[in-house]
Formats: structure tokens, sequence, C-alpha cells
């Protein structure tokens, strides 16, 4: 399963693409806020720590459809915050 996300950290100007290998060892993905444009996110380690990312919304909507990460992360679609 090749491919990338785009994820935004805090304090970052530019996307970090995340290989979907290094998704799937995450131990879980919470989405948080949704726009038309991006995805706020927590990642949860393995240890507990949470990391807050942007997710480009294009990504989200991938990260969605594919099947292994709604298994994994028990997602489901969100609703727009604002439109």
């Amino acid at each position: 399963m090749g491919g990338t996300i785009r994820v935004r950290f805090a304090h970052d100007l530019w996307w970090t693409e995340i290989n979907y290998e290094k998704v799937l060892e995450w131990s879980d993905l919470n989405i948080t806020y949704l726009t038309q444009n991006v995805c706020f996110a927590d990642i949860i380690h393995a240890n507990g720590d949470k990391t807050h990312v942007e997710i480009h919304k294009g990504d989200y909507d991938t990260v969605m459809d594919k099947k292994a990460f709604k298994l994994k992360f028990k997602l489901d679609r969100h609703k727009l915050t604002f439109k």
C-alpha cells in the first residue's frame, strides 16, 4: 500500500509527507475539526502522547476512503464545521 498523506505540524509553514506505512504505525488518529480546506487531528502514539496536526483536506478524503485506515482508526466521516 504505497502513498503519502500531507500533514502540517504545529509551527510549521510547509506540509510534511508521511508514508502510509508510517501512518499505520500510529496507535490512533482522532479527527477534531474539519473545514473545506483542512482537517485538524490528534495523532496518538504508542506511549499515549498526542501530536496535534493539520491534515490537507484532500488527504483527509484519502484517509477516509482507504479501508485500512478506516478499520485501524475506527473513523467515520465528519461534517464540515464551517462551509
